[in-house]
């Protein structure tokens, strides 16, 4: 085969990566299940055992964290949750602060619920933890985040920005 100009353009064709990563794309799935059992009587908030840690590759990335499981309350009552991440620094909440959960009955009550949490730019290439607080809304109640050791998880994504 003769070697020319042709084959050194091909060569060159076939090197020329693209500088940099398209945006929107998967870069890293931070997954835990082992959520171990969090039950409070606390009206204050209290950290749970929902918390995962991921290492952004780049400031400009975004970091969406799920929190999924089976919480519930005992008796009448409603349990509130928020969802928290120090990128900054300090642990603050994401997406509006706490969501509130209700359940109804004389016995404990359980309901599938899941947590979203969004940080449009990261803006640290430290590793940073988010984690879950409970409370329990309504007094004289007890929130029970996984209700009966049920499967809890919570994943962290990190997309190109």
């Amino acid at each position: 085969i003769p070697q020319g100009n042709i084959a050194n353009a091909s060569l060159g064709a076939v090197t020329a990566l693209p500088s940099a990563i398209p945006t929107g794309k998967v870069l890293q799935v931070v997954e835990d299940t082992s959520i171990a059992s969090f039950s409070t009587t606390s009206t204050s908030m209290s950290d749970t055992d929902y918390s995962i840690t991921i290492t952004p590759s780049s400031t400009s990335s975004k970091i969406i964290v799920i929190a999924y499981g089976n919480w519930g309350v005992s008796g009448n009552g409603r349990g509130g949750m928020q969802m928290l991440s120090n990128s900054s620094g300090s642990f603050a909440t994401l997406g509006g602060g706490e969501a509130g959960y209700a359940g109804w009955g004389d016995t404990a009550l359980g309901f599938m619920g899941s947590m979203i949490g969004v940080e449009p730019t990261i803006g640290t290439t430290s590793a940073v933890t988010y984690k879950i607080q409970a409370r329990c809304i309504s007094p004289s109640i007890d929130f029970y985040a996984p209700l009966d050791n049920s499967l809890s998880t919570i994943i962290a994504y990190e997309i190109a920005g």
